[in-house]
């Protein structure tokens, strides 16, 4: 099904999104409780109007300058997210929305107040905190390795916890560290990827779990020369993470690749269900021209397409049968609301050696 959006001087393809409720289907299964908004009919339309402008569907978080990195607390009623580029800042800094039931940003908070550079925050102890990593106190302390000298691409930041009206700001990390990306396992639990930059082609990249507010940390993973990136785990003690391109879970039995030949290549991973072991990755398939969002279930080894449209999609997250998402607008990146709907739906089966065919569905 196909929306077309005419204005003055420009034709504009909708946006298309199909988007499912956890619970694939098998043999053994009749139907299921999904959530569902148009799709494509075919996804070669997109590569046909690539170059066109696009609408994306939901509501557009209207605030200035450039946002991305969306995190919605529990109750789905704010988000927390990254925005840079504006009038006050130019460097990325952390704010908070109270959304009204519309979507629109009723009130917004900016929570840090920084030098450095402020990124991906999540929430701890029932959203009472807000976890972070920041640049601020390592670009002070380690002032060579950002100096135009220095030939490493190394990005030293800290973790950061702070209440929901940023007062006071408490430095988790006793040491700076190369961090890529942090996502919450528990209420007082995070999970850390590190790559840490020998020479320009010799690095280790790490999984920490750091716990809060003892500081403690532990090590689960270590791999030579391959990064390993957006790491996430459950309270079953389950870690996923994307590797070259594909996914892999660890657990009490050891590791596993769980989706091989099945991304052409993955932008970054978060949870769509974390007790059922699905998740929501941003990344493309064999035909895809840009990154669009996928659910897995690793349980009932299936997938489905989320969301597709003719721009990259990053950092999907779910709450409260709402979905946010980043996506990239006339060469800057904005943060998207949509109110999930019911309908039904089946998860395509996976298969290890080529990527599934997605069957669009019609009203």
């Amino acid at each position: 099904m196909f929306k077309y959006i005419f204005g003055r001087r420009h034709f504009f393809i909708g946006f298309y999104v199909f988007l499912f409720l956890l619970g694939c289907q098998t043999k053994n299964k009749s139907n299921t409780t999904n959530l569902a908004l148009p799709l494509p009919a075919n996804k070669s339309t997109l590569a046909a109007d690539s170059a066109k402008k696009i609408n994306p569907i939901g509501h557009r978080l209207q605030v200035d300058g450039e946002n991305f990195r969306p995190y919605f607390l529990k109750n789905s009623n704010a988000v927390i997210f990254v925005s840079q580029k504006r009038s006050a800042h130019k460097n990325p800094q952390i704010y908070r929305c109270l959304l009204n039931s519309s979507n629109n940003c009723e009130k917004e908070t900016r929570l840090t107040f920084s030098d450095g550079e402020a990124d991906f925050p999540v929430t701890l102890q029932n959203d009472e905190k807000i976890a972070y990593i920041s640049t601020t106190d390592a670009i002070k302390e380690n002032p060579r390795l950002f100096s135009a000298n220095s030939n490493l691409n190394i990005q030293l930041q800290d973790v950061f916890i702070t209440n929901t009206f940023a007062f006071p700001v408490e430095r988790l990390s006793k040491s700076a560290l190369p961090i890529t990306s942090i996502s919450p396992v528990s209420e007082h639990q995070l999970i850390l990827s590190v790559k840490i930059q020998k020479t320009t082609s010799d690095f280790i990249s790490k999984i920490l779990l750091i716990n809060w507010p003892q500081a403690s940390s532990q090590e689960l993973l270590v791999a030579k020369n391959s990064e390993i990136s957006f790491p996430i785990r459950n309270k079953n003690q389950v870690t996923i993470w994307s590797q070259k391109n594909s996914i892999w879970m660890q657990n009490q039995k050891g590791k596993s690749e769980v989706a091989v030949n099945l991304f052409s290549s993955i932008h970054d991973i978060s949870w769509w269900d974390a007790d059922h072991l699905s998740i929501l990755v941003s990344g493309r398939m064999h035909n895809d021209l840009f990154d669009q969002i996928y659910i897995l279930d690793l349980r009932l080894n299936c997938s489905i397409l989320l969301a597709a449209t003719n721009t990259d999609l990053w950092y999907p997250q779910t709450a409260n049968k709402k979905l946010a998402y980043t996506a990239v607008v006339d060469g800057a990146q904005q943060i998207y609301i949509v109110n999930l709907l019911e309908s039904l739906g089946a998860c395509q089966s996976i298969s290890n050696q080529q990527a599934p065919q997605i069957h669009s569905i019609s009203n």
